[in-house]
Parts: structure tokens; C-alpha cells; sequence
């Protein structure tokens, strides 16, 4: 079995991959009982955490029929995905934010605000720290969130390079999905820890990321980094 977290999820084929697919509403009608579904998951994660979450729990809930819930999310863990998706996004758009207020600041700054930001957002939306540092470990869940997360990658490199002239990160491994990875690692071990983020463990995200990005960045032209 992989894990969500610490909970159980079954490990699939690949022709089994349609049970992390959620199918899209399309309908103003279909949209209302989704984001019902999606307000009922949300308390139940809130209240018994992913473990005990099941699709009959979330339509009682909800107060809508189980063929409805399952006519959209064909188990519970393309529920989870469809919601960690959407705080994904969020998360993409709060760090897009930064991009108007932030000047031209060394890399380290730059790992510093981004992991201020991220923290700020991970504390605020408890569901997010559940889904997103604790999230899916089976590579059938992995690859169904990664258009989710690349956005994240896409944002975080565009809002650095913008900040540092003639700075570029390789993208073959790409080293941002890595630095990423590297900070949830550190929210992770934070927030199940202390049941927050921290500043000490902003602190020491940002002194991860930093020590790992400062090494792989190529410079096409002199730039700060220090």
C-alpha cells in the first residue's frame, strides 16, 4: 500500500488509473453540488482527517445521493486530489502576488519572502497542509497532481529569474520542482511537528532552498546571489 500521508491508498495499474480521474461539471447545477461536496469533504478532513473520509460520509454530508458523488469522483482519493488541486492553485496565485511587490532582491531575500508566503498560506488553510505536505505517495497520485504542481514550479521560476537578470535554473533535472520539494519537506516536518509553520521553520526553509538553488543556478551574466 502507498500513503496519503498516514492514510491508506491502494496501489493501482496503470488501466486503474481512472479511480484518481475526477470528471469536470460542466453544468451550473453540476458546479453548486460539487463545491457542496467539496464544503462536506472539507469539514469531515477537518474533523476525522483523510483516514476515515469515505464517499458515503462526504453524501451524507453534503446531503446529496452517493450516485451523485460518485458520478464525479469515482473513490475518495480523486476527491482529495480535485480539492488539492484547487488549494494548489491558491497557492500558485498568492505567489504571483508577490511578483508586484517584490524588487530586485538577492536569491536568499527571494527564498526568504517565498517561504514567509507559502507558511503565511499553509497556516491559513489547514486543509492545504493535510493534501498538499501531506500528500498522495502512490506515482498513480503523483502524476495525476503534476499539471497542478508544475504551475506552482512555472510561477516560482518566473517570479526568481524576474528578480535576478541573466539567472536561469536547469530544467533537465528540474532543480525549482526540486527547491520545491525541498521547502514542503520542511513545512512537512514543521507543521505535523509543532501543528503550525513556524518561523523557525521558515527560517530554515529558507536557508534549505537557498543552499540547494545557489549551487545549481547558471548565470548568463553578473547577478547577485549572495
Amino acid at each position: 500500500m502507498a500513503t496519503w500521508g498516514c492514510m491508506d491508498v491502494p496501489k493501482m495499474k496503470e488501466k486503474d488509473n481512472k479511480l484518481v480521474n475526477a470528471r469536470k461539471p460542466t453544468q451550473e447545477r453540476s458546479r453548486e453540488r460539487v463545491e457542496r461536496m467539496f464544503q462536506a469533504a472539507e469539514k469531515l478532513l477537518l474533523e476525522q482527517g483523510p483516514e476515515s473520509l469515505s464517499i458515503p460520509e462526504v453524501a451524507k454530508t453534503s446531503g446529496l445521493p452517493r450516485s451523485s458523488v460518485y458520478q464525479f469522483f469515482p473513490s475518495k482519493y480523486a476527491l482529495l486530489l480535485a480539492i488539492s488541486d484547487q488549494y494548489e492553485q491558491k497557492l500558485v496565485d498568492r505567489i504571483a502576488g508577490l511578483d508586484a511587490v517584490l524588487g530586485n532582491l538577492a536569491l536568499a531575500d527571494v527564498m526568504g519572502s517565498l517561504a514567509r508566503t507559502a507558511a503565511d498560506f499553509y497556516n491559513e488553510h489547514p486543509i492545504a497542509c493535510i493534501l498538499i505536505l501531506g500528500g498522495p505517495m502512490s506515482r498513480d497520485g503523483f502524476r495525476a497532481g503534476e499539471d497542478s504542481r508544475m504551475g506552482t514550479v512555472n510561477s516560482i521560476r518566473y517570479l526568481i529569474e524576474r528578480r535576478m537578470s541573466g539567472v536561469e535554473f536547469p530544467t533537465e533535472p528540474d532543480v525549482i520542482a526540486f527547491a520545491i520539494e525541498i521547502a514542503r519537506g520542511c513545512f512537512k516536518y514543521g507543521y505535523f511537528r509543532e501543528k503550525t509553520i513556524s518561523d523557525q521553520t521558515v527560517a530554515e526553509t529558507r536557508t534549505a532552498t537557498y543552499g540547494y538553488l545557489s549551487t545549481r543556478l547558471r548565470v548568463s551574466k553578473p547577478a547577485t546571489i549572495d
